[in-house]
């Protein structure tokens, strides 16, 4: 959830607590040019797929089965199509939402890889919108020592909602920054369009993390 308090004691800790938050994205449908291999677009296709299967149920189950398995055909589009930043992209999302699933504190290489999926993501398209709304999430919840920053977070969540006006997900995360900007009125009318989008896409999950905005406000 958008809301949740995350561990910040270390500067491990507040690594995994800054990736996690950031892979808690709605799922992005794929570009028609997600890949030159057939075989590897159709995995991110089912990759993406799974991921939002997984942010539109309740279920825990369910919601850790569609993210193992994305998890799993989002490695093997990479392995055929390291090229593809939407290939990268379903590998972080998957990985980082199972992660955040688990609650756990991971090994390092698995913050490794998650990070490094996000980067390649950028490195290969600079306007990818999902990746960008996660970057400006990181930025937000890292603390300034390492490399937070509220100002980079905005210009990274603007114009990812400017590239996709269409992502609730992004519009909620700006709406988090500006409030913890201290630009309320920025934020209320974001959050909500963000609610009356998840009610009219049946989207209880990021209905959820609307009203509890709601509710920080206030």
């Amino acid at each position: 959830m958008i809301g949740v308090d995350l561990r910040r004691s270390t500067s491990c800790a507040a690594l995994l607590g800054s990736l996690l938050f950031a892979a808690s994205l709605a799922a992005q449908t794929p570009s028609p040019t997600a890949s030159a291999d057939p075989q590897a677009a159709e995995l991110i296709r089912q990759s993406l797929v799974l991921l939002h299967q997984g942010e539109q149920t309740i279920s825990e189950s369910e919601r850790r089965s569609s993210y193992e398995r994305g998890l799993e055909l989002a490695v093997k589009a990479v392995e055929l199509d390291p090229g593809s930043a939407e290939a990268h992209w379903a590998e972080f999302a998957n990985r980082g939402r199972l992660m955040w699933m688990q609650g756990v504190f991971p090994s390092l290489i698995h913050l490794f890889r998650l990070r490094r999926s996000l980067n390649r993501t950028l490195d290969l398209d600079p306007n990818h919108s999902g990746a960008l709304t996660a970057r400006g999430a990181m930025y937000r919840e890292l603390p300034g020592f390492l490399g937070g920053d509220l100002d980079k977070s905005q210009a990274d969540l603007e114009r990812a909602m400017a590239l996709d006006p269409s992502s609730i997900a992004t519009r909620l995360h700006l709406a988090r920054t500006y409030l913890e900007a201290g630009k309320r009125e920025q934020a209320l009318p974001l959050i909500e369009a963000g609610k009356r989008m998840a009610r009219e896409r049946n989207s209880p999950n990021h209905l959820a993390d609307a009203e509890e905005l709601s509710r920080e406000a206030l």
